[in-house]
């Protein structure tokens, strides 16, 4: 038996939070000379605007970061061409490894094959050849510390 009756508080204040952004809007499209399409007009200028920053951000971080891999590399020597096809048989040939481990379907005859498993072997190949050529440059250079690929300052 109940005592207070049930007001569904929560439902209330959503219905009318709902409705006073309804009266809101309307006065807002009777107000504006244009009505809704000119609210319209000018949000996605705004949005448009965005996401032109974000953008332009987004290239000067990366313009940034260039310019300071850059400095680093000028005081780097290149590793050896025999490096460089070591290191790239070696991510074919671990990325080969994980897609038969995984029996992940890469050819078209295979069922559940789908497009989007030929990036995960692309972004594996790049994974394992970036490791692999720092690890080999880190052998390289501890090998022979008095002829080092990297030049000491």
């Amino acid at each position: 038996m109940k005592l207070l009756p049930n007001f569904h508080l929560k439902s209330k204040l959503k219905d009318s939070a709902n409705a006073l952004l309804e009266v809101a809007g309307m006065a807002l499209q009777v107000a504006v000379p244009g009505g809704g399409a000119a609210i319209c007009f000018a949000v996605g200028k705004f949005v448009v605007g965005l996401v032109l920053v974000c953008i332009t951000a987004a290239v000067v971080i990366r313009l940034l970061w260039r310019r300071k891999r850059a400095d680093q590399v000028r005081h780097e020597q290149r590793l050896p061409v025999w490096a460089q096809f070591t290191v790239a048989l070696t991510a074919l040939i671990g990325s080969g490894a994980l897609v038969e481990m995984t029996k992940l379907p890469v050819r078209f005859d295979q069922p559940g094959f789908t497009m989007s498993n030929w990036l995960i072997v692309i972004v594996a190949i790049a994974l394992l050849y970036g490791w692999c050529r720092s690890l080999l440059r880190t052998w390289l250079n501890r090998k022979s510390p008095s002829t080092s690929l990297v030049e000491k300052q």
